[in-house]
C-alpha cells in the first residue's frame, strides 16, 4: 500500500474499502437516516473516521442473505425428501392410521365385552389393544428426525389431549372429527373433464 492509502496493485480503490454514511446512502439509493437506522439495527460501529466497511453496509441493507439461503435449501431438501417418501409409499400419515385403528378398536372392544370370556381375560385383551397407539407413537418418535419439540407436526394432540381418549387409549369420535384434515391433490394431478370437447 502506498502513502495515499491506495493498494499498490495498480487499483485506485483503497484497501480496505470504507464508506461514509453520505457516500453509502447515495451509492445504495437510501436516505442517510434510513442507512443509519439499518446500521444501528445490526450493531455496526464506524471506525475512527466515521466510515463503515462494505461488509457492514451490505449486511445492514441486505441482511444475512446467505443464512436465509441455507435455511431455504434445507427446507426444500426436507420437502423433497418427504414428497419422495410419500410417492414411494414408505411414508404413512399417522392421523389416518390412528383413525383406522380407532375404528377397528371400537368394534373389537364391543366384541370382547360381549364375549363369554372372564373379566380378567377381557381386561387383558383390552389392555393389549390399548397399547397399539403407544406403540405407533414410539415408532413415529424413533423414526422422526425432528427435534423433540417439533415432532409429528402437531398431530400428537389427537392422542395426548385429555378428554379425547376412550377407555382403550384410542381417540373418541369427537376427537376424530376434530382432527380430520382436508385431502389435497398433488400439484399437477387434476381431474380430467369428462364429456367435454
Amino acid at each position: 500500500m502506498t502513502e495515499s492509502g491506495v493498494a499498490s496493485t495498480g487499483s485506485n480503490i483503497p484497501s480496505p474499502l470504507k464508506w461514509s454514511i453520505s457516500a453509502a446512502a447515495a451509492e445504495f439509493g437510501l436516505t442517510r437516516m434510513t442507512l443509519r437506522k439499518l446500521l444501528a439495527a445490526v450493531g455496526a460501529r464506524p471506525d475512527g473516521g466515521a466510515c463503515y466497511t462494505t461488509g457492514q453496509i451490505t449486511e445492514a441493507i441486505y441482511g444475512s442473505l446467505h443464512v436465509e439461503k441455507v435455511a431455504i435449501a434445507r427446507e426444500t431438501r426436507r420437502k423433497l425428501f418427504l414428497e419422495n417418501e410419500a410417492s414411494e409409499g414408505s411414508l404413512v400419515n399417522k392421523v389416518v392410521l390412528m383413525e383406522m385403528f380407532a375404528g377397528i378398536a371400537d368394534s373389537m372392544c364391543s366384541r370382547i365385552r360381549s364375549s363369554g370370556l372372564s373379566r380378567d381375560e377381557q381386561s387383558d385383551l383390552l389392555r393389549e389393544l390399548s397399547s397399539v397407539p403407544v406403540a405407533i407413537n414410539a415408532i413415529a418418535t424413533a423414526q422422526s428426525r425432528l427435534p423433540p419439540n417439533r415432532r409429528h407436526g402437531g398431530d400428537e394432540d389427537v392422542d395426548q389431549d385429555e378428554g379425547n381418549e376412550g377407555d382403550e387409549g384410542f381417540p373418541t369420535r369427537k376427537a376424530k372429527k376434530a382432527v380430520k384434515k382436508r385431502f389435497r391433490r398433488k400439484p399437477g394431478l387434476r381431474k380430467s373433464p369428462v364429456g367435454r370437447v
